[in-house]
């Protein structure tokens, strides 16, 4: 049965918050995400300097983190992979789980990302732990450990499943069992799962590409190499078809050392990738047709004494 998934992630520092940013926006590399995809992520709050919308959340309380504290909780939502049947159920998810961290969290929650780039949809989301200080109107305090307790993660649990299940039909998580409460770290081990298939997809895409790049060139090169020697041979051709002998023997020869002479220097050109050539023998044929022909008939009047004008 699907379910929702909920992940938090503390981030102390301003080197770690920076090495989440360009790991949530594809500025480092991802070896579990497609490259192909990567456009395809959409930021639906804030902007890809994550450092910088944090910050201004912190300055807006007039908060100066003491050393070693939370400045921000990474958070990873998602449902269950069989939950997302089409592009439809991926925009709804993504269209109410912002819903969500807007109510819950306001203006604390200063980025929410969607990736659509890895096997299972999902949305990363900054939110800086901030409440309000006891006794003073309007003062706030950084305290993760108070917003983002046991307590408050299984509330935020059952509540994002009630709130999502609106929506998709969901059972709640498994609440107070430790696979309630995995890190991200843990949620990207499963979601790589698929990371050999994705690897594959890659490949075979760039395959593609360098197929398509290689026969626009090979085109290119036997339209520019081929007409006039096509043209050289029909020429001849005219002119053997009633003077055969030795001179149409002599043709024959040369147009096989000319035609296996091309054919060389195309795997030559590339060698890497000659199984992709087969296509290029379609261009021979005729003028082939022509040698054998030519050939044919010289064996046939070897004993007779043709008149060759040179």
């Amino acid at each position: 049965m699907n379910t929702t998934i909920l992940r938090f992630e503390k981030i102390k520092s301003k080197s770690s918050l920076n090495k989440s940013s360009a790991h949530v926006h594809r500025f480092a590399e991802t070896p579990n995400a497609n490259p192909d995809k990567f456009s395809s992520n959409r930021i639906l709050k804030g902007s890809n300097d994550e450092s910088k919308d944090v910050q201004r959340v912190l300055d807006k309380y007039k908060i100066n983190p003491r050393k070693n504290a939370v400045i921000c909780m990474d958070a990873l939502l998602s449902l269950s992979s069989d939950a997302f049947e089409s592009d439809k159920d991926i925009n709804l998810f993504a269209v109410k789980a912002t819903d969500f961290l807007n109510a819950r969290f306001g203006n604390r929650c200063s980025n929410i990302t969607l990736h659509l780039d890895e096997s299972t949809p999902h949305i990363h989301a900054k939110i800086v732990p901030l409440l309000s200080k006891n006794g003073e109107n309007g003062g706030v305090r950084l305290s993760a450990r108070d917003a983002f307790g046991p307590k408050q993660l299984a509330d935020l649990q059952r509540d994002f499943n009630a709130h999502m299940s609106k929506f998709f039909d969901l059972v709640p998580p498994k609440h107070g069992a430790k696979a309630s409460h995995k890190k991200v770290k843990q949620f990207y081990e499963e979601v790589s799962k698929d990371y050999d298939k994705l690897k594959e997809e890659y490949k075979s895409s760039l395959v593609n590409k360098l197929e398509e790049q290689q026969t626009s060139l090979v085109n290119k090169y036997l339209a520019r190499v081929f007409p006039p020697v096509d043209a050289y041979c029909e020429r001849q051709e005219k002119i053997l078809k009633d003077q055969f002998g030795y001179l149409a023997k002599q043709y024959a020869d040369k147009w096989r050392e000319e035609r296996k002479k091309i054919e060389i220097d195309l795997n030559n050109a590339f060698e890497y990738n000659s199984n992709y050539l087969n296509f290029s023998e379609n261009i021979f044929k005729k003028k082939q047709k022509v040698v054998d022909d030519i050939s044919k008939h010289v064996n046939q009047n070897t004993n007779k004494k043709l008149k060759v004008n040179m």
